[in-house]
């Protein structure tokens, strides 16, 4: 971040990139807990009874895709306050910090 501040970068550019990075975290741990989750729902539904109290463990994809959209929402929030912090460093700190 000081390096890009040093060069001439705004702190529009600082907080998008921060923000950025945070969707595409939220957006690949999301994935992966979604895909892990239908997983362990298959290996479920083929373990337990037929009878068992879960009478249909399937994930609708409106659900899923929604589920996705609300963590990624999620992941802007928290990002902001970080991002806009991480923006009012002077150059010369936040190069002094990266070290």
């Amino acid at each position: 971040i000081g390096i890009r501040k040093s060069l001439g970068a705004t702190p529009y550019s600082i907080i998008g990139l921060i923000v950025q990075e945070s969707v595409f975290l939220t957006f690949i741990g999301g994935y992966s807990a979604l895909i892990m989750g239908l997983l362990l729902l298959d290996v479920l539904s083929k373990v337990l009874p037929d009878d068992f109290i879960i009478l249909n463990p399937n994930v609708s994809p409106a659900v899923a895709i929604g589920s996705l959209v609300l963590l990624i929402i999620g992941g802007i929030i928290a990002s902001i306050m970080p991002a806009r912090k991480a923006a009012a460093v002077s150059p010369i700190e936040a190069i002094r910090q990266e070290n």
